[in-house]
């Protein structure tokens, strides 16, 4: 009997390198040991990012209403529990980068990598999209976890997203999904 599909054949994974905040839930463990700040710009569907404090040229980024749209984002490596797999999550909303922030400098949270973080996105357009950030009880990471980061982390570096490079330090630079339609 002939096959169509050779054995042990599974379709490429889609899921990317990239992680979004979904509708509904998005549970995450932080692993980068800091974030990679900075601003993000968008030109021809594609991002531009710079340090904080860098300058930007007029035109090199796509503008709305004759207003660059640059915006201050976080970038940092996390276990996305809805792969399995280690991603980069980069994000700009304000409304879930502060009160991972106020976390952080509590002696009870701490780093966030002690503890898993569940963001809970509502809301379907840019008004009425709405983030909640709830942080579950600290305890150490899962040994897969651990083995997963620990395979990386030598040669994972969040800067090369600077030069849109791979953070992941594959020879081919992936870029982020088409985000044209806004961080929502």
């Amino acid at each position: 009997m002939s096959t169509f599909l050779p054995p042990g054949y599974k379709p490429p994974d889609k899921s990317g390198k990239y992680m979004k905040f979904q509708q509904g839930e998005t549970r995450f463990r932080v692993l980068s040991d800091a974030p990679l700040i900075g601003n993000v710009g968008w030109k021809d569907k594609k991002p531009i990012r710079r340090p904080v404090g860098a300058s930007w040229q007029i035109g090199e980024v796509d503008e709305r209403n004759g207003v660059p749209r640059i915006s201050h984002f976080w970038a940092v490596a996390v276990w996305d529990y809805s792969t399995s797999r280690v991603r980069v999550l980069e994000f700009t909303q304000s409304t879930v980068q502060t009160p991972i922030s106020e976390l952080s400098k509590k002696p009870k949270w701490g780093h966030p990598s002690k503890y898993d973080i569940v963001v809970t996105r509502t809301g379907t357009t840019m008004e009425d999209t709405e983030y909640v950030v709830t942080p579950e009880p600290p305890e150490p990471p899962d040994p897969i976890i651990v083995e997963a980061w620990d395979k990386l982390k030598d040669r994972f570096d969040l800067s090369r997203l600077f030069s849109n490079g791979d953070p992941f330090g594959d020879e081919v630079a992936v870029a982020p999904p088409d985000d044209s339609d806004g961080p929502f």
